[in-house]
């Protein structure tokens, strides 16, 4: 069922011959029996402002509830974390599919440059793939840069860290708006854990920056 007030009507999925299509509470119709599925590609449904996403010939789009398509189904993937973005994927090549969001008209606030986006509040945490590389970056909701795309690994303060065993770990602890508060180096993850527990302590908007030098990739070449 989507989010909702108690002064909200509710709406429900359902299935003519095969199709999905939606309807409120009392039993109206509200988007007819014709799309392949409503909701979200990772399964889940709602509705955000009177928009959700609907698939079509294995494409994701956005609809509202006035039956007006906000975008065609052009999209390998649409979620929804609950805001006004959405995160979408977009095929960019045979071989290559990259993510980005749009915000609930359509309009792209972030480009599909990006192998992966996670949204927290205001920001984003996102990432790209480089052979054997994976790094992080921080952005808000229009793509503006708050941390550069070079970090290990981002998350917020109280999410379980990313172990890294065979290296040295330097912990650096950032507010949401890019600035550094403290600076850690660590050898182990008991350590870790210690360090993020007082780090909870500064803001309850702190971000856990795990910047270590890659040691090795499978090829043996180190590489910083």
């Amino acid at each position: 069922m989507q989010r909702h007030s108690p002064h909200r009507p509710e709406y429900s999925v359902f299935y003519e011959n095969g199709k999905a299509g939606l309807r409120d509470d009392s039993g109206k119709v509200i988007l007819p029996a014709a799309f392949d599925a409503l909701g979200w590609a990772d399964g889940s449904f709602s509705i955000i402002n009177q928009v959700t996403g609907y698939r079509q010939k294995g494409k994701w789009g956005l609809v509202n509830l006035k039956k007006e398509f906000i975008t065609q189904s052009e999209y390998e993937t649409v979620t929804s974390p609950g805001g006004d973005r959405i995160i979408a994927s977009r095929q960019i090549n045979p071989y290559t599919v990259k993510y980005g969001c749009i915000d609930l008209t359509g309009k792209i606030t972030v480009p599909f440059l990006y192998d992966g986006i996670k949204i927290h509040g205001l920001r984003a945490i996102v990432f790209v793939k480089k052979w054997y590389e994976v790094r992080h970056g921080l952005i808000d909701l229009n793509d503006k840069s708050i941390l550069p795309v070079k970090y290990r690994d981002i998350r917020p303060i109280g999410q379980p860290s990313v172990r890294h065993p065979d290296s040295i770990v330097t912990l650096l602890c950032f507010s949401e708006n890019g600035s550094q508060l403290t600076e850690f180096v660590i050898d182990s993850i008991s350590s870790s854990k210690k360090v993020m527990r007082s780090s909870i302590r500064i803001s309850s908007r702190v971000l856990s920056i795990a910047k270590a030098p890659y040691r090795s990739n499978p090829n043996g070449v180190s590489y910083e």
